[in-house]
């Protein structure tokens, strides 16, 4: 049987004792990843003096470096020397880098090393030239790794390192594996050229090593949206996707997006390998910032209650403490997403009861600097209801106009319900954000919560004339009952100022249910003038509505041409402001078809697209009744007889639910009678009365019925019965149809 030999001094001759695992490559002890790209940047960076492989812990600095040494032995002789606290000396420091190149030359560095005798200063004074020689005498081209550059803490060994560096020469390149950047003269040899660098960055997973590493080397299934999870949660931190693996294969019921920084293990190495390694001061900084998803040196400094955050971040980020810088000007930083879950859950164990306090401050410091949405989740977070409500009162309206309607409801989930529900300003905000949304049951919910009388308050916060105001326009809205929306739309604009912003919102309001309406010259008036308003705010949302309406009404009873140019004008619009996923903007898209419908068919198929696609949250209702009947046109418009049905049906169905849709029935009926098989005067049901044709002939005209009456000397009843009974012989739903039908029966 046969027993393992201890460990030998690997140098005698007065020296110190060598540990001799120091001067190998370690072997691997989880499975690794051949990262070949990296591979190909070593074996480029080979033919300059230095490369320095810097990054925090996992980021497999030494799995990589032992990788190349292992693949690239038979094209070049690889040394290494790992350091520890004990090689802090600078004669031990060269006694370890003689031995490691031993094996490269085995006459290497005799002289040098009989020099170091004693390991006094001034010996390692004297040795160095003799090394330096040696190296500069190497018989070919070899590498040095040295592995943990951060135990050398001694300065006076740094010295001696630096030196060492500033003559590389000749046949020797140096290897470099350091947590942080090291403290070395080498900006000369970046500025010459002659180093290669890799950081974080580079050694970061991309998802196909991710993939390497979990299914070849860990015999992992791991889907795609696993996959891209775990890399984004880890941000291609090797050992954090490498736990997430474990974390994987710990139970078939784990899924990816559930891994966190406070998993075991992941907790363990970060609290073990990074946070416990760290002075004090840092440890507490660390735990105290935790808790802000971005770091600025102001703000730590609030939070924190020191100063000189600024120093304190950018060491950080030199010494690669898992912060990540967010912009070239050393202002924002945060942590690394993994790490931070971890500095979190020890801050909830070992500082508990100042949380709340460094959330509030964090919160005044964002309201100080009008960042809004930091300062209400740090308020939410801190437990402050009054501070947080304020706030959510006050920036509601920026923030959701800004596309953040699910932060702001968000917020209003973080307070308490009934807080919420007792407070008639929210209800109403409640109620605005749900109708703009789509879910209009539940805004009836939370308007009916809003008593309807409310004393006097003034202006509120968020810009409105009062909650009244608020309500109102959540009730404009054209759902299922336009004479109700176009009443409540009235109300708005005789609530808020001429100046007030919501005024604009009120007259687009008014226009939209006046076109829906039939009430074509108001509407008019109302959209001109809610355009006005809205341009010169700028309101675009207001600005885009009051064009797409306008556009309707020149195809309707204007110049189609003029509409054409509205529509696209409001489309630029929406392009320029990236205005996406709102629901009252479906028209306008039906509005961009009808104008590209003459040039360009592929651009009406998309924009009729994500109109019906805008449309679907209203369910049946007044809106996608709308939407659907202009896509009819379009589709009658371009010959597609069948499609236009189509859309007639869905119309059909929203109208269905409505109990007031203004003249879009008479639109359907219209577009219906249009779409069938067309009749001749033999398949009319019973022919058309003299007296008929007589009243027919005047109904072409601009006559009221009253008009007709009088000039075929009966009275408005009998005009009233010859034009039922020519729309029911007609099969016409209205004056103009029956008019359009008779013509081309030739019968007028």
């Amino acid at each position: 049987m046969q027993t393992r030999r201890p460990e030998q001094p690997a140098a005698r001759h007065g020296g110190p004792l060598l540990v001799q695992s120091r001067l190998r490559p370690p072997a691997p002890r989880v499975p690794w990843v051949r990262r070949l790209r990296l591979l190909s940047l070593l074996r480029e960076g080979a033919k300059r003096p230095l490369t320095v492989v810097s990054a925090p812990p996992g980021y497999g600095k030494t799995i990589l470096l032992a990788q190349w040494a292992r693949e690239d032995a038979r094209r070049m002789p690889f040394a290494w020397v790992t350091l520890a606290e004990d090689s802090q000396h600078p004669a031990t420091f060269l006694f370890y880098v003689i031995e490691a190149l031993r094996s490269v030359d085995p006459r290497f560095g005799r002289q040098a090393r009989r020099r170091l005798g004693g390991m006094a200063g001034d010996q390692v004074a004297e040795a160095m030239p003799a090394l330096l020689n040696d190296i500069a005498a190497l018989p070919h081209r070899a590498t040095l790794v040295i592995d943990d550059l951060d135990a050398m803490q001694e300065p006076e060994t740094q010295h001696w390192m630096g030196v060492l560096l500033d003559n590389l020469s000749g046949p020797l390149h140096v290897a470099i594996a350091t947590r942080s950047a090291p403290l070395l003269r080498i900006g000369r040899l970046r500025a010459q050229g002659e180093l290669t660098e890799l950081s974080a960055d580079d050694l970061r997973f991309t998802e196909d090593e991710a993939r390497s590493l979990l299914d070849k080397r860990m015999g992992l299934d791991v889907d795609e949206a696993d996959l891209a999870s775990l890399n984004e949660a880890t941000e291609g931190w090797p050992t954090g996707v490498y736990l997430g693996g474990m974390y994987l294969a710990s139970g078939p019921e784990r899924v990816a997006s559930d891994f966190r920084g406070t998993h075991r293990h992941v907790a363990d190495f970060l609290r073990d390998e990074v946070l416990h390694r760290q002075p004090e001061p840092i440890r507490e900084f660390m735990l105290r910032t935790s808790i802000l998803d971005r770091l600025s040196p102001g703000l730590c400094d609030e939070v924190s209650r020191t100063e000189g955050a600024s120093l304190m971040l950018g060491d950080l980020e030199r010494s690669n403490l898992f912060v990540v810088p967010l912009d070239d000007v050393d202002e924002w930083y945060r942590y690394q997403l993994l790490f931070r879950d971890m500095l979190r859950s020890e801050a909830a164990r070992l500082i508990p009861s100042e949380l709340a306090e460094l959330h509030r401050r964090a919160s005044l410091w964002h309201q100080r600097h009008g960042t809004v949405m930091e300062a209400v989740h740090h308020a939410l977070a801190a437990g402050d209801e009054e501070m947080a409500v304020g706030l959510v009162k006050s920036n509601w309206v920026v923030v959701a106009r800004s596309g953040y309607r699910a932060t702001v409801w968000s917020w209003f989930q973080s307070l308490p319900w009934q807080r919420v529900r007792q407070d008639p300003h929210l209800c109403a905000i409640a109620a605005f954000l749900l109708v703009y949304g789509g879910e209009f049951d539940m805004a009836e919910v939370w308007a009916s919560r809003i008593p309807e009388r409310l004393p006097a308050s003034g202006p509120l916060p968020d810009g409105f004339s009062s909650v009244e105001s608020i309500r109102q326009l959540v009730l404009s809205h054209p759902v299922r009952n336009v004479g109700a929306a176009l009443r409540a739309s009235r109300r708005v604009v005789e609530l808020e100022r001429p100046e007030s912003e919501w005024h604009s919102a009120g007259l687009i309001a008014l226009g939209i249910n006046q076109y829906v309406a039939g009430h074509l010259a108001e509407a008019r008036t109302n959209l001109e003038a809610a355009r006005i308003q809205s341009a010169t705010a700028p309101r675009p949302a207001v600005e885009m509505l009051a064009l797409t309406f306008l556009s309707l009404l020149e195809h309707d009873v204007g110049d189609p041409m003029v509409g054409d140019q509205l529509a696209i004008e409001a489309r630029r619009l929406m392009d320029e402001y990236d205005v996406v996923d709102y629901p009252i903007l479906a028209p306008l898209h039906m509005a961009s078809a009808i104008a590209f419908s003459r040039s360009d068919p592929d651009a009406v198929e998309s924009e009729m697209a994500e109109a019906l696609r805008l449309a679907a949250p209203y369910g049946r209702s007044i809106i996608p009744a709308l939407t659907a009947l202009l896509g009819a046109r379009v589709r009658l418009s371009l010959g597609d007889v069948a499609g236009c049905r189509d859309l007639l049906r869905a119309a059909n169905e929203s109208l269905g639910a409505c109990s007031d849709s203004g003249t879009l029935r008479q639109g359907f009926a219209s577009l219906d009678a249009r779409t069938r098989p067309r009749a001749t005067r033999q398949d009319l049901p019973e022919a058309l009365t003299a007296s008929e044709i007589a009243v027919l002939r005047l109904l072409a005209t601009d006559l009221s019925l009253g008009e007709i009456a009088a000039r075929l000397f009966v009275s408005i009843n009998t005009i009233k019965t010859h034009t039922r009974h020519i729309y029911q012989k007609l099969q016409a739903p209205s004056r103009r149809v029956a008019v359009d039908e008779a013509r081309r029966l030739d019968l007028i």
